[in-house]
């Protein structure tokens, strides 16, 4: 009986390595889409602000594991007190991977097609002048600007938004002779998505709110012919975001072997 404690504390230790190694390696390897259109100066140097404040804390957070590891390793003969604190990192390790549902106060954001615009308007669905359409590079913009100004956690149609996930039109193509647009199908997460698109971000309030009216708030989205509607979800109006439900892929090392070296 008395190896099952130490078989637990190696799974446990395991998860928890593997979760936060997850993390880290999604955050480092993650391609940022620089936005395509019209960025100033004070954007651009947001943008940098925001990459190299993510790089010391991921710094940071490799030192951190490494240091709990080391703790872990030094004291075999409590290995109650250890899995017990194994399991609260798992726990930790799991909310900051998008892993559970959370709930807090926020803003949500709802970019839908405008009534004002509706008689002259192309329909978004159908094929229409590029200069009304909204791009995944657009949004991908938007949820940056929430991250780097106090977003704890973001939900876009229902689907969690993680350090790993993506958002893509699948399927557009451009007429670059007319500028005319043929949409494709919007992905979050791989599963698809259509208007409105509601943003739900729980964090600093004012600070979302300021960072997005500055950088790409409602005077952007009124010339394509989208309404854009910004508002508070505090108190008893808090929101409540849902687990990340995708799926989660792990990259590992694998051994090499020498040619004609013989095979295990």
């Amino acid at each position: 009986m008395q190896g099952q404690p130490s078989q637990r504390l190696k799974w446990s230790l395991f998860s928890v390595s593997a979760l936060l190694g997850l993390m880290l390696t999604a955050q480092i390897t993650s391609s940022k889409t620089e936005p395509k259109f019209n960025a100033d100066v004070i954007q651009i140097k947001s943008a940098l602000s925001h990459e190299i404040q993510q790089r010391s804390q991921l710094k940071s957070k490799i030192y951190e594991m490494q240091d709990k590891l080391n703790q872990y390793k030094s004291f075999p003969e409590n290995q109650q007190a250890v899995l017990e604190q194994m399991k609260k990192e798992l726990t930790k390790a799991e909310a900051a991977a998008g892993l559970k549902p959370v709930e807090g106060d926020g803003i949500r954001i709802e970019i839908k097609e405008s009534p004002t615009f509706s008689m002259w308007e192309p329909n978004a669905r159908l094929p229409h002048p590029a200069k009304y359409h909204i791009w995944d590079y657009e949004l991908d913009y938007l949820i940056n600007i929430l991250r780097a100004n106090g977003a704890t956690a973001i939900s876009f149609n229902g689907q969690r938004i993680v350090s790993y996930s993506g958002i893509r039109e699948v399927g557009i193509s451009l007429d670059e002779k007319t500028q005319t647009v043929y949409p494709g199908v919007m992905q979050v997460n791989f599963y698809p998505v259509s208007y409105p698109y509601v943003i739900d971000a729980i964090g600093d309030v004012e600070k979302m709110k300021a960072a997005v009216m500055t950088y790409i708030g409602e005077d952007y989205f009124i010339p394509k012919g989208k309404e854009f509607v910004l508002s508070d979800a505090v108190g008893d109006n808090k929101l409540k975001l849902p687990a990340f439900t995708g799926t989660l892929h792990f990259k590992y090392a694998t051994e090499e072997k020498a040619e004609g070296a013989a095979q295990p």
